[in-house]
């Protein structure tokens, strides 16, 4: 039984070497070279740009602007100046979805005007927004308890 044993072992020992021997002897370096695939994109229902970047103004409380038919504005940035009171507050009207609402802006307090004028003080501003109206709505500027001198909106008309 012994020598079963060492003959077993021994067989075993060939065969692990010899399988290691020929795993050995396959590997050698790959090459690998990327090769660009022609891509043709065709969808001949969507034009090439839908977006129209914009800048307008919009220069004392009351002022609107008229979203074109067709086109849905999407706002991204305002930014004004403003004579503000205490807790002032500035804000747009924007038609989105059938739904109209105020989205307010924060104005704080940097420039005091003289001491002959309480309470009130010149205030500038900037946000980040992203604030859709419907295609055929007005935008319009609604001076809460400041007077706005001057409101500037950047964003674009896309189609819908």
């Amino acid at each position: 039984m012994s020598s079963m044993r060492i003959f077993t072992c021994a067989l075993a020992a060939a065969n692990v070497l010899f399988v290691g021997a020929q795993a050995f002897a396959q590997s050698r370096p790959v090459r690998v070279t990327n090769t660009p695939l022609p891509v043709t994109v065709t969808n001949p229902t969507v034009p090439p740009s839908s977006e129209t970047p914009l800048v307008f103004s919009l220069a004392n409380a009351g002022s609107t602007f008229a979203v074109p038919e067709g086109k849905r504005l999407v706002i991204e940035y305002v930014s004004g100046t403003c004579l503000t009171f205490p807790n002032g507050s500035v804000f747009l009207t924007a038609t989105t979805n059938g739904t109209t609402l105020g989205h307010y802006f924060s104005s704080p307090v940097i420039n005091p005007l003289p001491s002959g004028t309480p309470q009130i003080a010149y205030a500038t501003f900037g946000d980040l927004v992203k604030i859709y109206a419907d295609p055929g709505t007005n935008v319009s500027l609604d001076g809460g308890t400041d007077v706005c001198l001057n409101l500037s909106l950047s964003g674009k008309l896309v189609t819908p």
